[in-house]
Parts: C-alpha cells; structure tokens; sequence
C-alpha cells in the first residue's frame, strides 16, 4: 500500500482522503474505539460504515508511518479537496462491490483485461441462476456487465 502514492498516483485526492480514512482507522483499531472513524465521507457511497475493527492492524508500523508522513505532506502543499472523486451523475466514481454488494475477498473472477473482477462464487451462482431461471433483469444486468467490463463473453 505505501507504494500507491510513489507510483505516480493520478487520482491523488482519491489517495488523499482514503489514506487519510486508513490513518484512521489505524487509530481505531489501535483503541478499539470505532467511534474514532467519521465515516461521513462515504454517505451516499456503497463503502460500507459499520464494520467490525480487527484486533490487530493489517499494515507496519513502517508501513503506517510511510502513509502517515505523505497525508501530512500532501495537506500542508496543497489545496487538495478533502471529498471522494464522483462521476457526472454525483456518484462516487468507485465501486468496491461486485454482484452480491461486498468486497471480493478470496477467489476472484477476471473479466478479461477490464481489471474488474467478482467474487468467482458469487458469480458462479449468478450465472447458474441466469442459466436455470433467467429474467429480463438477469440479462440486463449482465448486459451492463459485459459494457462496464468490456467483455464479449461473460461466463464461469
């Protein structure tokens, strides 16, 4: 994670303000206070707020350091917007979700080189169930899918 910002970030602000949330998060693990995190940054996002803080950071101490310093940095050089990126229509311009509405942990799908991905049994039982009780709005969801993902053949 420290290398995201000495890759030449291009979506800086969006570094800025999730990197500013994991320092948070960080100091409420580090408490095991979640009250520490104002997750208001999300409102209106599909990033989940109430989640359950592990006993332990994921991260170094190095490594929370490293994330510790550039925050600092960024936010005394410039006016960077302390607010999430949002496309034209006002919605945050990432999703973090893929069909079932939680981030994929484990065994992920690929569709092609789109860089997006699924939960592979999420998406085993999404199409299994286009396959065994198609709708209209099965077929319209994998029809965005398939544009989103620029994909030709969405299968297993």
């Amino acid at each position: 994670m420290p290398n995201l910002f000495k890759q030449g970030v291009k979506k800086e602000r969006l570094a800025f303000t999730l990197l500013n949330h994991f320092l948070d998060l960080c100091d409420a693990i580090e408490d095991q206070d979640p009250s520490i995190v104002n997750g208001s940054i999300f409102d209106g996002t599909d990033i989940p707020q109430e989640v359950l803080l592990p006993e332990t950071k994921y991260t170094s101490d190095e490594e929370y350091e490293e994330v510790k310093e550039w925050v600092l940095a960024i936010s005394m050089e410039q006016s960077i917007e302390r607010n999430l990126p949002c496309d034209a229509n006002g919605n945050f311009e990432v999703s973090l979700v893929d069909a079932n509405g939680y981030p994929v942990r484990g065994s992920a799908k690929q569709f092609g080189s789109s860089g997006k991905v699924a939960d592979r049994d999420t998406w085993s039982r999404f199409i299994m169930a286009q396959k065994t009780k198609s709708t209209e709005n099965i077929g319209d969801v994998l029809q965005f899918i398939a544009k989103w993902t620029q994909t030709t053949s969405l299968s297993l």
